[in-house]
């Protein structure tokens, strides 16, 4: 009994510390196939390959683990209302805790050839409570077209910083009803459309959620935001 006892620990260790063997190794071999010479590294590269590493081993399922670490402690498990996001459990969005993210601006109706919101697509995510420490990880399709648009409901509050893990500078502290689209815009072409959304009657049930008095522009530019991090805290 206690041999298969010790079995069983040791293949769940192995199966545990194996990915980041591998990561350990895809990352030595990473850096000898772009610096073959010794030249100088592009980083930026290097760390978006590592990244997507990262990324790839997170979403595993687990490696046929219970749900406990190595010293044996329960860690939180995914309900149903869970999903796993840049490898942390997130909640998924529900009325008056969620937010809508887009590389486009926000809009309430596909005819403008912008994102509708809370319909996701190839360009915007739509996510619930939770810390998200890689905001271009964790909003891939946003940070692909530059973030331009976010829409958060009521009694959700959305904390966006300039840097990875929640640090640096405070971009955007608010809590929802907010409509925001990218003052980059104000002053060009894409002007009169965002004012056209801010002071029109918005389609379905959006006229209610997102009133009048709550649609506005960032305070700076959104291209950088996802740069950083964020948290989306409900229920304060």
């Amino acid at each position: 009994m206690n041999n298969n006892n010790f079995l069983d620990k040791f293949k769940k260790v192995t199966w545990i510390l194996t990915p980041f063997i591998l990561l350990a190794v895809a990352i030595i071999l990473l850096i000898q196939h772009c610096n073959p010479k010794k030249e100088c590294l592009d980083c930026s590269k290097l760390e978006k390959h590592i990244d997507n590493i990262e990324q790839k081993i997170k979403d595993k399922d687990c490696l046929d683990c219970d749900w406990e670490n190595i010293d044996g402690e329960e860690v939180q498990e995914p309900t149903e209302n869970d999903t796993i996001i840049d490898g942390e459990i997130v909640q998924k969005p529900t009325n008056n805790c969620r937010a809508f993210f887009s590389g486009r601006l926000a809009t309430d109706d596909s005819e403008y050839d912008e994102s509708v919101i809370f319909h996701p697509n190839n360009q915007s995510e739509y996510v619930g409570e939770g810390n998200y420490p890689r905001a271009n990880i964790a909003f891939p399709n946003s940070d692909k077209h530059t973030f331009d648009g976010i829409a958060i409901d009521k009694n959700t509050r959305v904390i966006i910083y300039s840097n990875k893990d929640f640090e640096g500078s405070v971009l955007l502290d608010i809590t929802g009803p907010a409509l925001i689209n990218n003052v980059k815009w104000k002053g060009t072409h894409l002007e009169s459309m965002i004012e056209e959304i801010n002071n029109k009657n918005l389609q379905g049930n959006l006229n209610e959620v997102f009133p009048k008095n709550c649609r506005q522009y960032s305070k700076s530019d959104m291209h950088s935001w996802s740069n950083g991090s964020l948290k989306i805290i409900c229920n304060e």
